[in-house]
């Protein structure tokens, strides 16, 4: 089962949301764990990274309705979302509102806004023909097309280093597992990659070492849950 963290500010919203869930038989593939929005984006970030999700969908408009939360959010959900990217690129993440005009305006990718219209408050079980394959299952297609590129990527990766100790590694696969590396510590965090000239000298200064931290780094993503 996949965890999907949902971030309103509304709980009855979130509630709505997981009957939607659920009408979709979805229930046994998708864990949705509900999350009130934080008051800044950083902080939010973290309560991200500490749930360890395999997809986030979040609200537009977090400073909407006050009905369950009584400060300020200083984001909407897209800021959330792009911010997000930035620590895991590609990850699943999804923007769902009653504003969608708004959303897709203010979106770099227009494919990740969704309208609550599928579960909110004007769904029908009519509607949910029209929402069937559309957010639930884009929810868990686009989760097991991530877990799959990241399998993929990382047999490669230690195809590659398998390569490397055989001393047998053209310079097209030496930047092809530069490349890998930065993906993988992306999966992490953005912050903490390295620029790719600088694994480059450190590739051909020290490939064992190279070799350590990266084999440790695959484990930590292992372990974080990505």
């Amino acid at each position: 089962m996949y965890k999907v963290l949902l971030i309103d500010e509304s709980d009855e919203d979130m509630d709505r949301f997981l009957d939607y869930i659920e009408s979709q038989k979805m229930s046994d593939q998708l864990d949705v764990v509900k999350l009130l929005p934080l008051s800044g984006v950083d902080e939010m970030l973290d309560a991200i990274v500490e749930e360890r999700p395999d997809a986030v969908v979040v609200d537009y408009k977090l400073n909407d309705l006050k009905t369950d939360i009584d400060y300020n959010v200083t984001f909407n959900g897209v800021d959330l979302v792009e911010a997000f990217l930035k620590i895991k690129k590609g990850f699943p993440c999804f923007v769902v509102t009653s504003f969608d005009h708004d959303a897709i305006g203010n979106s770099q990718d227009v494919n990740i806004v969704y309208s609550k219209d599928l579960y909110g408050r004007n769904f029908t079980r009519n509607a949910q023909r029209d929402a069937d394959n559309r957010l639930s299952l884009r929810i868990l297609r686009q989760i097991e097309h991530y877990h799959a590129r990241f399998a993929e990527y990382k047999a490669e990766y230690y195809e590659l280093l398998e390569a490397s100790r055989q001393g047998d590694l053209s310079a097209t696969q030496e930047e092809r597992i530069i490349e890998l590396d930065t993906f993988f510590e992306r999966s992490i965090s953005d912050a903490a990659s390295l620029p790719p000239v600088i694994k480059k000298r450190s590739f051909q200064d020290d490939l064992c070492e190279f070799i350590k931290k990266t084999d440790e780094l695959i484990e930590s993503v292992r372990n974080s849950g990505a």
